[in-house]
């Protein structure tokens, strides 16, 4: 009797060690299909932005200048203003949704003027629901007012996050890393051909485990060098070293974008100063212009 016992304990203690070989790496490879599953939505979603913001581009860039301030078509202004920036509009947007976030806070800065205001718009509101949880991401004194409104502060954070991570710029080409030029603040743009938006997505890594294999510190993000190098190197990490200062190397393009068609510089350089990690997504769509000759009374 005495010897069954004794095996039906060894029994047990192989069970034990055989859970503890097989767990960790099976469930480190569900945190890894989790973190990848949320970035591909994400992805997704960066797509359906750019597509929108291109639908809007191709009607507001040569739309009335009554409707923008009286800027005139094609202007693109770099140090541009706005009577409503994108804030304002997502103020009154979550109203008529029955959602009072007691006034988002605005800065009353239009990078790009008010015809890109639009445009940004118009990609950055779809981006809302692939927002993290804003808190520790954001300065305090941003998030902390909101956390008493329940959902609608959560949907407030979420909007103030996206305005901070979505940048939207018009390219030269499409799968083409350089931004349209501009002349006295008026686009380079033939009207008679395509025209090509990009937006870039700064996504935030929260899983555990698998953002540190999948994604980038926001210091290496921002300085273009992968600055646990030499933490990977003293550990014998050789081959993660090796990849992910190529991934930090190649992402400067697109950090760069991301800093020029940003709606507001203070939140992208709060986010990319949180020491948390990011995966950077972009997205091209091209269409049409959808503009005619045309005088508006004011050019008459």
């Amino acid at each position: 009797m005495r010897s069954m016992n004794n095996v039906r304990g060894k029994q047990r203690g192989v069970v034990y060690v055989e859970f503890l070989l097989v767990f960790p790496p099976l469930f480190m490879l569900f945190l890894v299909i989790l973190q990848w599953s949320i970035l591909g939505a994400t992805s997704l979603g960066v797509r359906h932005a750019a597509s929108a913001a291109v639908r809007s581009a191709t009607v507001v860039l040569p739309d009335d200048p009554a409707a923008y301030d009286g800027l005139p078509t094609y202007m693109v202004p770099v140090d541009g203003s706005c009577s409503e920036g994108f804030l304002g509009k997502a103020d009154k947007l979550l109203g008529t949704l029955g959602l009072r976030t007691g006034g988002l806070p605005k800065d009353g800065k239009c990078p790009g003027g008010p015809r890109m205001d639009a445009i940004r718009f118009a990609a950055t509101i779809r981006m809302i629901p692939f927002a993290p949880n804003a808190r520790g991401l954001l300065p305090e004194s941003v998030t902390g007012p909101l956390e008493s409104l329940g959902a609608a502060g959560w949907i407030a954070a979420a909007t103030i996050y996206s305005y901070g991570a979505t940048s939207v710029n018009i390219m030269f080409a499409r799968d083409n890393d350089t931004p349209m030029l501009t002349v006295g603040g008026r686009l380079a743009l033939d009207s008679t051909k395509p025209v090509t938006v990009r937006v870039t997505y700064l996504a935030h890594c929260g899983i555990p485990i698998a953002r540190y294999l999948m994604c980038d510190s926001s210091h290496s993000l921002n300085t273009g060098k992968n600055v646990e190098f030499l933490n990977d190197i003293s550990e014998g990490n050789f081959s993660r070293a090796a990849a992910v200062s190529k991934r930090v190397k190649r992402s400067v393009p697109s950090v760069q974008l991301l800093s020029r068609g940003v709606g507001n510089h203070a939140l992208l350089a709060a986010l990319m100063l949180s020491g948390e990690r990011f995966m950077i997504l972009s997205a091209d769509a091209t269409l049409p212009m959808n503009s005619a000759p045309y005088q508006y009374k004011e050019k008459q």
